[in-house]
């Protein structure tokens, strides 16, 4: 139950977050907060959770953005699948493996966000902003994942 209360709790801060930070920063400077969420509960919870907090998640990007339905939900829920196989065989405290997965799992997700738009024939204008995604979210998103990390420390979630 307390699992539970803490992910409904922390998907209201993740929209709190989304909407504050596309209010204060351009487009393509932002950095994907639903992936660095997904990210963190791969490496600190497990394959499964991070499966459906990636589907979960992909659901509300899809409601609140307005893309094509599914894309998101399909794109976050095989990055979470895919990472989630990442738990217990790296060291997830140390701060160059944060910094490193964090990167890495952004460009994964822009491989698997092209593949699918192309796929589906869904061109967004959003392609071109995904190339800076790996990047914010190495530098910005990093903070928000140390965010996630007091965040869950303080209220014994992990």
């Amino acid at each position: 139950m307390k699992k539970f209360l803490s992910i409904i709790i922390n998907i209201l801060i993740i929209i709190i977050l989304d909407i504050s930070i596309s209010r204060i920063l351009p487009y393509f400077l932002r950095p994907n907060i639903w992936l660095i969420h997904i990210i963190y509960t791969a490496l600190f919870f497990n394959h499964t959770t991070s499966t459906v907090i990636g589907f979960l998640s992909g659901i509300i990007v899809d409601f609140l953005h307005l893309n094509i339905f599914g894309m998101n939900t399909l794109t976050l829920s095989i990055t979470g699948y895919a990472i989630g196989w990442l738990n217990k065989r790296i060291n997830e405290n140390l701060l160059k493996v944060q910094i490193i997965v964090l990167f890495f799992t952004s460009v994964f997700y822009i491989f698997i966000y092209v593949i699918i738009s192309t796929i589906f024939h869904a061109s967004s204008g959003k392609i071109f902003h995904l190339l800076f995604l790996p990047f914010n979210n190495m530098i910005l998103g990093f903070f928000i994942f140390q965010f996630f990390i007091w965040y869950y420390k303080k209220w014994k979630l992990v």
